[in-house]
């Protein structure tokens, strides 16, 4: 390519490129080609930072995951009961685990869990901050009713997942004793892709599809307990304890416990939720 130099300003008619037997635009068409295309690419990254900053505004601001919620058993019970749940067992105390149920018809796997509970050992009144990285365990079971007895007798069975978390703990309220609730959002360290497990293709003697068993503990000592739902009772079936090896089903605690179970919905979803959310935060920001 050739340039061919002109005494007339930056434009002028003999201000002009030659190119050699292609036939293309000279350089100035190509410019204004290429800064149109660049100016596309600009927006195209100012929308998609438009939608971070929107979901990290919302996020920050309802202070947990901000994935859908796929099954929500809640609000925590003011007037409720924490049960005491850690596998690894306390001053000579074997452990446990509790456990309860929940409906899983849904194929979308669970990417994150939020609970509520309370530490067993605090004064009335005492508030822990906010904090990050709270080790807990969580796990799945399938539920079974090997005796046919029916909701609400069905327990934990077969283990089908097992992971230690990082939980984000935030102060909720406090019960009516003047206890401390708090708040645990936690991503899975891997997605738990629970609908083979709930519909297997042959299901385990007794097992009752479409359901399964959530497990949380904190181990090492916390004397933490799980916090129960809001009445009425029972929502599937009674919560149980299994004992510290996360398998062996005990009791029935006849009540039910507080938590969410939340999922990623599909890229078409996650395009509507990304331009409601920059509406949501252009709206705050007049607000």
């Amino acid at each position: 390519m050739q340039t061919v130099a002109s005494a007339g300003p930056p434009g002028a008619a003999g201000d002009t490129e030659v190119g050699h037997g292609s036939g293309r635009p000279g350089k100035g068409k190509e410019q204004a080609q290429g800064n149109k295309a660049k100016g596309g690419n600009v927006v195209r990254t100012m929308m998609m930072a438009l939608v971070a900053v929107a979901v990290l505004s919302v996020a920050v601001q309802a202070d947990f995951i901000p994935y859908p919620v796929k099954w929500s058993q809640t609000p925590w019970d003011p007037s409720g009961t924490d049960y005491w749940s850690d596998h690894t067992g306390m001053g000579g105390t074997s452990g446990q685990v509790v456990a309860d149920d929940f409906i899983c018809d849904d194929p979308a796997p669970i990417y994150a869990v939020r609970w509520w509970g309370s530490y067993l050992g605090d004064l009335p009144g005492m508030v822990r901050p906010t904090s990050f990285g709270n080790v807990f365990e969580v796990s799945f079971h399938q539920s079974i009713d090997p005796a046919g007895e029916g909701h609400p007798w069905s327990s934990p069975g077969a283990l089908v997942y097992l992971r230690s978390v990082g939980a984000q703990e935030e102060f909720a309220g406090f019960d009516g004793n003047g206890m401390a609730v708090y708040r645990y959002d936690a991503y899975l360290p891997e997605p738990f892709d629970q609908f083979g497990y709930s519909h297997p293709m042959n299901p385990a003697p007794g097992q009752i599809p479409g359901e399964l068993f959530l497990d949380l503990d904190r181990p090492g000592g916390f004397l933490w307990g799980w916090h129960e739902v809001v009445l009425p009772h029972p929502r599937l079936d009674w919560a149980w304890t299994l004992a510290g090896d996360h398998v062996t089903a005990m009791v029935p605690l006849y009540t039910d416990m507080a938590f969410e179970l939340m999922t990623i919905p599909e890229p078409a979803t996650m395009s509507l939720l990304g331009l409601g959310l920059v509406g949501l935060a252009a709206r705050r920001r007049r607000k």
